[in-house]
């Protein structure tokens, strides 16, 4: 008998005496989620939690009057340019014709992926004072926006700038992300880079100093809106 008869002699042998083990059982059914507080509640804690980490919160405001905050605070910032999203993403109505009457342009975030011009417009994007973009979700227990990303809104918007806007509207707002994604599964899947962003950026050095804007903004304003 050679190797290769003795081999499959013996894999016949195990075949007629293999055990298979008993089905698994089945898994329970997942406990319901608690319903989430009142919308009220969870206004107050979503700017509770964003001001603890330095961010700031303005609203719920309705759509013109939030037009008018999103001015205002581009305009704090000394924006003449600012690097944002579509205007479509950021969903606020008449916010183009605001801008264009305050002087102030949308510069695309579009960066090339390949030399050559990417160095170059990398380091004039660097110098666009101000970031504005939407929100696909914001999770009022920590405070923390979700940005989806994509090929015309990019992360550039706010993460280069020293200065993050962000319009987030009440119908978007979840109580935490455990009841954002029971809901919204598919917010997961519809992008390579999905973000939360919890407050300016901040980190620390070896005695625990808190040093704010090192690897992102250092001013984060959310204008919330009502329907």
């Amino acid at each position: 008998m050679t190797h290769r008869d003795a081999i499959l002699q013996s894999i016949r042998r195990s075949l007629s005496t293999g055990y298979l083990p008993a089905a698994l059982p089945t898994p329970p059914e997942p406990a319901p989620l608690t319903p989430p507080p009142p919308m009220e509640a969870q206004v107050a804690d979503f700017r509770q939690n964003l001001e603890a980490v330095r961010g700031r919160v303005h609203g719920p405001l309705s759509p013109q009057p939030a037009t008018d905050m999103v001015v205002r605070l581009l305009l704090e910032a000394g924006a003449g340019d600012v690097l944002g999203w579509p205007l479509a993403d950021v969903g606020l109505p008449g916010l183009g014709a605001a801008l264009s009457l305050a002087g102030i342009q949308r510069v695309p975030a579009h960066v090339p992926d390949q030399a050559p011009g990417r160095t170059a417009i990398l380091q004039s994007l660097a110098t666009v004072p101000v970031g504005l973009t939407g929100a696909q979700a914001g999770l009022a227990d920590t405070g923390s926006l979700l940005l989806v990303h994509g090929p015309d809104r990019s992360r550039l918007a706010s993460l280069l700038p020293p200065a993050h806007i962000a319009v987030l509207f009440l119908k978007d707002l979840r109580h935490d992300l455990a009841t954002l994604l029971a809901e919204r599964p598919d917010l997961l899947d519809s992008s390579s880079n999905v973000v939360l962003v919890t407050g300016p950026s901040r980190t620390a050095d070896i005695e625990l100093t808190p040093v704010f804007g090192v690897h992102g903004p250092k001013r984060l304003e959310v204008v919330l809106v009502s329907d």
